[in-house]
This record gives C-alpha cells, sequence and structure tokens, in this order.
C-alpha cells in the first residue's frame, strides 16, 4: 500500500529528475514500480483543492483611487 508521503517523493523526484529527461509521468511511474492510475488519483485528490488565503497589507476600500469619468463623445 502506497502512502501519501510515498507519492509526494515519487512526484518530487519525477519533477527532479523525469522532467529534465523527458519522461512522460507514465514511464515513470512504471520503472519504479508504481501503478500510475494509483499516482493519477493521488495527484487529483491532493493538487486540484482550492486554499482559503488571507491576505495580509492589503488596501482598504477608502484608499481606492476614485474612478474619473470616462469620456463619452456627446
Amino acid at each position: 500500500m502506497y502512502s501519501y508521503n510515498d507519492f509526494e517523493r515519487l512526484f518530487l523526484r519525477y519533477k527532479l529528475e523525469g522532467i529534465p529527461a523527458g519522461v512522460s509521468i507514465e514511464k515513470f511511474c512504471m520503472s519504479n514500480k508504481v501503478p500510475n492510475n494509483l499516482f493519477f488519483k493521488w495527484y487529483k485528490d491532493t493538487r486540484k483543492k482550492i486554499v482559503p488565503v488571507q491576505v495580509l497589507g492589503a488596501p482598504s476600500p477608502e484608499s481606492e483611487m476614485p474612478e474619473s469619468p470616462s469620456p463619452i463623445p456627446e
């Protein structure tokens, strides 16, 4: 059984070794004896999540620049 850490290490190795060598992720999984369908499921389940973010130091609405009227020909 493969763990989250196993797939994480495999993905890191792929980014460091496989991508520069031009190897597809399918071939990289096969060469490391990892079923690529399990890797793809892990990737889909862990990498495509939306994460809430809080921005510190964002300008307040009062400090926004006033909108200038757009020149509309009459």
